[in-house]
């Protein structure tokens, strides 16, 4: 599998893992989880990164439509990160590390689908253009 679908995968499956997190704190109540802060729609979002991950030949990085697809999905879910933090802030509430880890979850997914998707293939290909093999043959000699 190519390191940049590997990369977006295992960060899919640690947002998806974040909504069973605590996202926030209320005193005298304690924890909340994110399933009760928006979590299952984030949970959707990074399901469907992590599916995408997976469609097409999982030697090659992801390009096109299905890249395009995990960069808005997970921008979507940064949005909403950021959104219950900066909602949250300043209340009774205190925000804790699940709501944090999956707000940098998906901020880091684009980052990691350029960086480590750059120019990068798996595999052996034979383009039309790639001679190598035929002057290796050349230079064994045929076999008559």
């Amino acid at each position: 599998m190519n390191d940049q679908r590997l990369a977006i995968i295992l960060l899919a499956v640690v947002g998806i893992a974040t909504t069973f997190m605590p996202w926030v704190k209320i005193p005298v109540i304690g924890y909340e989880m994110g399933t009760q802060y928006g979590g299952w729609i984030t949970l959707g979002l990074f399901l469907v990164i992590f599916i995408l991950g997976f469609i097409g030949d999982r030697g090659n990085v992801l390009s096109g439509m299905r890249l395009y697809g995990i960069i808005f999905l997970s921008l979507v879910a940064a949005v909403m990160g950021i959104w219950n933090i900066v909602d949250l802030d300043g209340l009774v509430v205190t925000v804790e590390y699940g709501l944090y880890l999956m707000t940098l979850t998906a901020v880091v997914i684009p980052l990691v689908a350029f960086i480590v998707g750059k120019g990068k293939t798996a595999g052996v290909s034979k383009r039309s253009d790639d001679y190598s093999y035929d002057a290796e043959v050349e230079k064994q000699g045929s076999p008559d």
